[in-house]
């Protein structure tokens, strides 16, 4: 599936979004005999109950009752040792003739940036910095190929945003009499064009590195305007995998008129939401404090938890990862997916592999 290189560090953030993009599907209706099932690696059920046979070398087939049939690469046979090192405990990500180290733990309050394109890595000398690229997903760039030219020209300062917007603002809600300026991060999305699955305005990490039995614990404040122009975004916070087909894991969503919720971005897109009876939406006007904690597993074993200004609303158990062998490589917030034009502030991130 993977099958490029990496020609500079720079175009690392590139590639990785292109990669998660990718269409891997090369259905073959030829029928052959199933390969060994000791090499089998999950059973998949698909929503009419066919069963996929996933095996370890990241080959999908269709199991025909007694024969098989090749439905798609779902990852690269032996993805991790190609894209990872290790080194003295530490996990490193290949890049051209060097590495560059995953990071696991980060905070950010967006104060010393001094222009958008200062927020992400530029250089393998950038290892005090977590962003690695945006997304801005729109009608006036509505493919893969559009949002990353004008990422690209945005970044090299021969452009400006179109439609979707990134900017670093002050506080929405800074008053005269505070002294010090809070700087914070404001995301425009417009509504997608018609045959637009959705329309995004994110910034992303790529260099995180999450397996089986990890904890993942994010905080951050988001603000929603109280104003009747804008509709709510559908997901504000995603993990995935970017050596995987389509770019699988969990993420935050609204729903339901604005309650905060789990979805699996993968399999049957399992809903995890609050309990009916407590269930809160999340309040609009003001800066909200969210907190998460996910424990990856590709079993029942897996765990979310989340709080909404100090009080938890969500203790669940359930598969957090598509496969065992899944890696959780990105993090992605903002407007990570919208029906509609929206906005959002977003202040104080912070992520760890250890409790917050």
């Amino acid at each position: 599936m993977n099958t490029l290189h990496r020609p500079n560090f720079l175009a690392f953030c590139v590639i990785v979004l292109l990669l998660a993009a990718q269409s891997c599907r090369t259905t073959d209706s030829t029928r052959i005999p199933c390969p060994d099932k000791t090499l089998l690696l999950s059973t998949l059920l698909g929503d009419d109950g066919t069963t996929f046979l996933l095996y370890n070398n990241g080959k999908v087939y269709r199991d025909n009752g007694g024969d098989c049939q090749f439905i798609e690469q779902y990852f690269e046979e032996n993805f991790l040792e190609k894209n990872y090192v290790q080194r003295n405990g530490q996990t490193f990500i290949k890049a051209d003739s060097t590495t560059f180290p995953t990071k696991n733990s980060f905070s950010d309050s967006f104060q010393t940036y001094t222009a958008f394109p200062s927020l992400f890595i530029a250089s393998p000398r950038d290892t005090a910095k977590f962003w690695t690229t945006c997304t801005l997903q729109s009608p006036s760039a509505p493919t893969v190929e559009d949002y990353v030219r004008l990422r690209q020209c945005i970044f090299a300062g021969t452009c400006d945003f179109r439609d979707n917007r990134i900017d670093i603002v002050q506080d929405p809600l800074q008053t005269s009499s505070q002294t010090q300026s809070n700087n914070v991060l404001r995301f425009r999305s417009v509504a997608p064009s018609l045959g637009m699955v959705t329309a995004k305005s994110s910034i992303e990490s790529t260099i995180m590195f999450f397996r089986k039995g990890d904890d993942l614990w994010f905080e951050g404040r988001f603000y929603l305007p109280q104003s009747t122009a804008t509709r709510l975004p559908y997901s504000l916070v995603d993990m995935e995998n970017t050596w995987f087909n389509q770019s699988p894991g969990p993420r935050l969503v609204l729903i339901d008129d604005g309650k905060l919720a789990f979805e699996n971005k993968f399999g049957l897109k399992i809903m995890t939401k609050q309990p009916t009876t407590t269930a809160v939406s999340m309040p609009l006007g003001r800066w909200v404090r969210i907190k998460l904690h996910i424990r990856f597993d590709d079993t029942a074993s897996g765990l979310f938890e989340l709080w909404q200004d100090g009080t938890q609303i969500i203790n669940a158990r359930g598969v957090t990862l598509p496969t065992v062998n899944s890696v959780q490589t990105n993090l992605e917030i903002g407007i990570t997916a919208t029906s509609a034009q929206t906005e959002l502030f977003v202040d104080d991130i912070r992520v760890s592999d250890k409790p917050l």
